[in-house]
């Protein structure tokens, strides 16, 4: 893999790095970011909340690969305005900086309530799949950004680093990178939506199922254990997303929804038909499924499907996203 280069000088080149490399936002005002395992990193996070208990959800559970990409997408946005919004004491803005934490929690626990064993030959069923879009994906996505399309210093960030775990976050990237490209600047790639499906699947599944140091990572709670936890992290992550998008609207206005996309959207593509790709809803199946079997890229990798109604619209608030009512409906 290349080594990024250059300096990640601006805040947005900062927390673009951060959110694509480390895998985990900060914990907290002066917590110094380590690199956890994510099983480590679910333990963690479903201790915190725990002792914090969110207002419950009143969704089914999402898509966890889906959740993730605009979690990613809508940290990155709203991280460089944090310091400006945190004038609002009503609002429970120190939750913003664990999103990415909590989403990765998420995926784990989905995975947790699955029994089948994860073998050796899956992972590397899932590390050559994905390498086959990973490696073209890191040379267009730079040649793009050579060429204008895209921030230099973004593509470097994910660039950098080595190492199965982060080839998984790279799957990760570059599915939103080319997403968004999709939206922005349409025909400027060959990633279908079905490759960077397929790229996002992939890489989310290996980030669930591996350590550190390449094997397969253990089961950690009992089944019904591991439900609750699903359930505890699905609301947590709903609240957190709620104040995001709240800040969002405070920054953007009325173009919130272009910067923290709701949590089961899937982004627009525009066509070359001219016609746009729908976004699936806030509902959805469970999340969760082996991307096992013979061939990891087969079966579901990452999830049901995160549809039903759109949950784009209604109000950037979202429930009581903490303190006092945080803005209205549900967004």
């Amino acid at each position: 893999m290349a080594n990024g280069k250059g300096s990640k000088g601006t805040a947005a080149a900062q927390s673009t790095a951060a959110e694509t490399k480390v895998g985990a936002s900060a914990k907290g005002a002066g917590d110094v970011q380590v690199e956890e395992t994510f099983q480590q990193k679910y333990t963690r996070v479903v201790a915190y909340f725990e002792a914090h208990a969110p207002p419950p959800a009143d969704a089914v559970p999402g898509d966890p690969t889906v959740a993730m990409a605009n979690i990613r997408r809508g940290w990155v946005e709203i991280a460089p305005h944090l310091a400006e919004l945190r004038g609002d004491p009503t609002v429970k803005w120190e939750l913003v900086p664990m999103a990415v934490d909590a989403a990765e929690a998420y995926l784990v626990a989905v995975d947790q309530i699955v029994t089948e064993k994860v073998t050796r030959e899956h992972l590397d069923a899932a590390r050559a799949d994905l390498q086959k879009l990973r490696e073209p994906g890191l040379l267009i996505a730079r040649g793009l950004a050579l060429l204008g399309h895209a921030s230099l210093e973004r593509v470097e960030a994910i660039e950098a680093g080595r190492g199965l775990l982060d080839m998984a976050r790279d799957g990760l990237s570059l599915a939103t990178f080319f997403r968004e490209l999709n939206a922005t600047a349409p025909g400027t790639h060959p990633f279908t939506d079905e490759r960077i499906a397929t790229m996002e699947r992939l890489g989310g599944w290996i980030l669930r199922n591996v350590t550190p140091d390449g094997t397969v990572a253990p089961r950690v709670v009992t089944a019904d254990q591991a439900t609750r936890n699903r359930d505890l992290l699905w609301a947590a992550l709903r609240q957190i997303h709620s104040v995001m998008r709240l800040g969002a609207f405070k920054v953007w206005g009325e173009r919130f929804n272009d910067h923290v996309p709701a949590l089961g959207s899937r982004i627009r593509s525009a066509r070359s038909d001219g016609s746009d790709e729908g976004e699936g809803g806030e509902g959805g199946g469970n999340g969760g499924g082996n991307a096992g079997g013979g061939n990891a890229g087969g079966g579901n990798a990452g999830g049901g499907n995160a549809g039903g109604g759109n949950a784009g619209g209604g109000n950037a608030g979202g429930g009581n996203a903490g303190g006092g009512n945080a803005g209205g409906a549900t967004g």
